[in-house]
């Protein structure tokens, strides 16, 4: 289009012979393939099932292999955190987007603008659009790098707060029973007010960033027209090759304020995406052994050998504990809180396996068996 809008404006000025009405023409239906009914219409109905089918196999992946997971994991991530990371499914389908859709095709297009202006006004001209491009991607990766500490405090200060207002609405009953309603809502603005913190910061020094790249495009601005003048008033160049070189600097500037708010938004996304992943990388550490054969219940006999557990092998919770149950009969726990008395269920339904001695139903170690069935 650039290029075109050139050719319509030699032709007005009647440096070319070229008819304008048909120069015009042509730079209307480049518009019209370019406008949010053209190719960029195509381009969302074709990412479209795209966007749908990733957010929806993801979500559902991540939610399957959360409650695969062994109570380990249950008892050392909050909830808040777990479901807030589960949402990062957007996020991917964000990143893959922008890289697909926006990134790639902006380095195409400004490679051809480059090589298109160092034919058309001399290889100095292709030199100052490169020159600015390098400096420009070297301001940005240089300060993105450095707010990227900030943008995680941002991130983690969000997930804190979920977890404040999850945890507070949740046990609103116990909050209020126990009158902490005040206390809770402190603690909820001190949360807020670190989200706040953290985003002006953030904020402050992209916009930061944002300037010098803003300069950056303007020196390279007046350098390639100074040179496209001095070539116009030699007779090497003409008005609309001017336009031309003036309507491509828009183009290329789109790209690179684009590229400078990638950088943004790709570290916030990949800082989502990362917590994501650590669950999804995360393995259950109470499994099936392989070929193990379902549970045959005859009666459902209980019967403990020497059983002995400990979180961290370190701090022996149950030690050395025999007991045989016969079906039909109860047995009571007793002692103080902490004893170990509800990790007996946890250990019979296998949410943890034992560290010492064995559990047996009917026999059969629960180890050896199937472990849903």
């Amino acid at each position: 289009m650039p290029r075109q809008l050139g050719i319509v404006v030699d032709s007005l000025n009647k440096v070319s012979d070229k008819d304008p009405w048909a120069q015009v023409l042509i730079f209307a239906s480049l518009q019209l393939v370019d406008s949010s009914g053209g190719l960029d219409h195509i381009r969302a109905r074709l990412w479209l099932p795209v966007e749908v089918y990733s957010y929806q196999a993801l979500t559902t992946a991540s939610f399957s292999h959360v409650l695969n997971l062994s109570s380990d994991f249950r008892d050392e991530k909050s909830s808040s955190d777990t479901m807030t990371a589960m949402e990062a499914g957007d996020s991917l389908s964000n990143i893959l987007q922008s890289v697909c859709f926006h990134a790639v095709p902006m380095l195409i297009d400004m490679t051809v603008a480059s090589v298109y202006l160092s034919l058309t006004f001399g290889p100095y001209e292709g030199f100052i659009t490169v020159a600015t491009a390098v400096i420009f991607f070297h301001l940005a990766s240089r300060m993105i790098s450095a707010l990227k500490k900030i943008r995680r405090k941002e991130v983690g200060a969000w997930f804190d707060q979920h977890y404040v207002l999850q945890a507070s609405v949740q046990g609103r009953s116990t909050v209020a029973r126990f009158n902490q309603v005040g206390h809770e809502s402190d603690r909820y603005s001190a949360a807020v007010e670190k989200v706040v913190d953290t985003t002006l910061e953030s904020s402050i020094g992209y916009m930061t960033v944002w300037a010098f790249q803003s300069l950056t495009l303007l020196c390279g601005l007046l350098a390639g027209l100074f040179l496209a003048v001095y070539q116009i008033t030699n007779g090497r160049a003409s008005p609309g090759q001017f336009v031309m070189l003036v309507t491509y600097w828009g183009q290329l500037s789109g790209p690179l304020t684009f590229f400078s708010n990638l950088g943004e938004s790709l570290s916030r996304d990949l800082i989502s995406t990362r917590k994501l992943l650590e669950i999804m990388q995360t393995k259950p550490t109470v499994v099936s052994k392989g070929g193990a054969l379902p549970l045959q219940f005859k009666g459902g006999q209980v019967t403990f050998q020497g059983v002995g557990f400990s979180y961290d092998k370190t701090k022996e919770i149950l030690g050395d504990i025999s007991l045989d149950v016969a079906p039909g009969t109860a047995v009571a726990f007793v002692g103080l809180t902490g004893a170990g008395k509800s990790i007996v269920l946890k250990l019979i339904d296998r949410f943890y396996d034992v560290t010492e001695g064995s559990i047996r139903i009917d026999g059969q170690d629960i180890r050896d068996v199937e472990l849903a069935r």
